[in-house]
C-alpha cells in the first residue's frame, strides 16, 4: 500500500464535532500506523494543539492564515501549509479531510483499492453538503466550460449537480468536482496544482471548485465514488446533523 499523508485544516469553529473527529481519527491511527497524520488549525489561538499533541497527531498553528479576513482564506492558507509538508515527505498520496468529515476505515481502504486498480490520480468519497444538496458538480455541456458563475473566465464550465435518479445509479464517474472533505490525490498533482480561490468574499469562490478547474487545465481528471459515501457532521440552526445515506429522496 502507498504511504499516506493525512491532511486536515480545521479552526475553533469545528469544535462542536472535534472530540468525535479526533477519536474516530486516532481509530484510524491505531489501524494504519504507518499513516502520517497532520493538522493545521487557522484559529485565532492554538485551539486544538493540547488535544491533538495528546492523540499523537502532528500540528501546526498557522498563525498567519489565522489573520486572513475570511473563512475560505484561512482554509486555503491551511491547505497550501500541509501540502508544503507532503512536498517535502516521501509519502505518495495525499488524503484531504476536513475535520467535519467521519470516514471509516474501510471507506478509505476501498479509495485505495479503486485508485490502483484504475490509476487514478484524484478520487473522492461522495459526501452531502446539507440533507438535500450533495458535494458533487457534472457537466452541462462538454463544449461549453466551466461555472455558471464567473469563477474563471479563462476556463468556464456550466455545471449542474446529479439528479437524484443519476445518484443512486452511478458508481465511480468523472465529474467537475466533487468537494475536498474526503479526497485522496496523487504527488504529482500536487506538484503542479496548489489550493487556491479568486474572491474569498463570494459565497460560490470554494478552494474546492477551483481545485476541479485547476485539474482540467492540468489535464487531470476528479473521480468521485458515489457508492462511497463518507459521513458529514454539520451544525443546522445549532443542532449537529450528520448525513452518510442517501437522504435525498
Amino acid at each position: 500500500m502507498k504511504k499516506v499523508f493525512v491532511a486536515i485544516p480545521t479552526f475553533k469553529g469545528k469544535n462542536y464535532c472535534a472530540n468525535d473527529f479526533f477519536n474516530n481519527l486516532y481509530m484510524l491511527k491505531i489501524l494504519n500506523p504507518n499513516w502520517h497524520f497532520f493538522i493545521a488549525d487557522n484559529s485565532d489561538c492554538p485551539f486544538f494543539q493540547e488535544q491533538v499533541k495528546e492523540l499523537g497527531f502532528c500540528y501546526i498553528w498557522d498563525e498567519e492564515g489565522s489573520k486572513l479576513k475570511y473563512g475560505r482564506e484561512k482554509i486555503v492558507h491551511s491547505r497550501n501549509l500541509l501540502r508544503e509538508k507532503f512536498l517535502e515527505s516521501k509519502y505518495e498520496l495525499f488524503l484531504s479531510l476536513e475535520s467535519d468529515h467521519f470516514p471509516t476505515n474501510q471507506l478509505i481502504k476501498k479509495m485505495f483499492a479503486t485508485i490502483e486498480e484504475n490509476n487514478f490520480k484524484v478520487l473522492g468519497s461522495f459526501y452531502w453538503v446539507s440533507k438535500t444538496k450533495p458535494c458533487a458538480y457534472l457537466l452541462v455541456d462538454k463544449e461549453l466550460g466551466y461555472y455558471n458563475n464567473d469563477i474563471d473566465n479563462d476556463h468556464r464550465i456550466r455545471v449542474r449537480l446529479p439528479l437524484p435518479e443519476e445518484i443512486l445509479a452511478f458508481n465511480v464517474e468523472n465529474v467537475v468536482t466533487g468537494g475536498l472533505g474526503c479526497c485522496l490525490i496523487a504527488r504529482e498533482v500536487l506538484e503542479k496544482i496548489s489550493f487556491r480561490i479568486k474572491d474569498p468574499a463570494v459565497f460560490q469562490s470554494s478552494d474546492d471548485n477551483y481545485f476541479g478547474v485547476d485539474l482540467r487545465k492540468f489535464g487531470y481528471d476528479y473521480w468521485l465514488d458515489f457508492k462511497n459515501i463518507c459521513e458529514h457532521h454539520y451544525l443546522t440552526d445549532g443542532t449537529i446533523t450528520g448525513h452518510s445515506q442517501d437522504l435525498f429522496f
